[in-house]
């Protein structure tokens, strides 16, 4: 089946893109700076208990399962794939 685009309709009407505003900090929320210093605090506390490794280890683990999947390199049932 194929669909022509005149015959979709949409809400959408696009326009030329603007440019960043003179000051790009206002775009910033400003408490991102504080919940970088929790996240910084919390990562260093999971790295002394070695989590921060273990955590990367598995989520490699699983980009490489998803990559081979989209790859179709294999086929895998999802009970088969956690660690």
């Amino acid at each position: 089946m194929v669909v022509k685009p005149e015959s979709i309709s949409c809400s959408y009407r696009w326009s030329q893109f603007q440019d960043l505003p003179v000051d790009a900090a206002s775009l910033t929320d400003a408490e991102l700076g504080t919940l970088r210093s929790v996240w910084l605090e919390q990562k260093d506390e999971l790295e002394a208990q070695g989590l921060v490794s273990l955590f990367t280890e598995r989520l490699i683990r699983e980009y490489a399962i998803e990559g081979g999947i989209i790859e179709r390199a294999y086929t895998l049932d999802r009970g088969s794939t956690p660690a």
